[in-house]
């Protein structure tokens, strides 16, 4: 993950979600987690594990991307941080 303010973390269905306020105006939510390894109110550094998934390769997981109220696609997060690109 990107560096934040972790602002939610709470068991819900099948494990763990974590929501974490990058910016003002930019957050992100990752679900569902095995477990969490932040607590609410936690500061988290760029790449520090935040939590684990599942190796059940059927279990799906979902990183979403929030600006504001408006989720946005992730791969625009991605491209701009250099990670993911035009060809990929």
């Amino acid at each position: 993950s990107a560096s934040g303010l972790v602002t939610e973390v709470k068991k819900e269905g099948n494990g763990w979600k974590v929501r974490i306020e990058h910016t003002k105006d930019r957050s992100s939510v990752y679900y569902p987690l095995t477990n969490s390894l932040v607590i609410q109110g936690q500061w988290v550094r760029r790449r520090e594990a935040i939590g684990r998934s599942a190796q059940n390769s059927e279990e799906l997981f979902y990183w979403e991307v929030w600006s504001g109220a408006k989720r946005i696609d992730p791969r625009l997060v991605l491209k701009s941080e250099g990670i993911l690109h035009d060809t990929d």
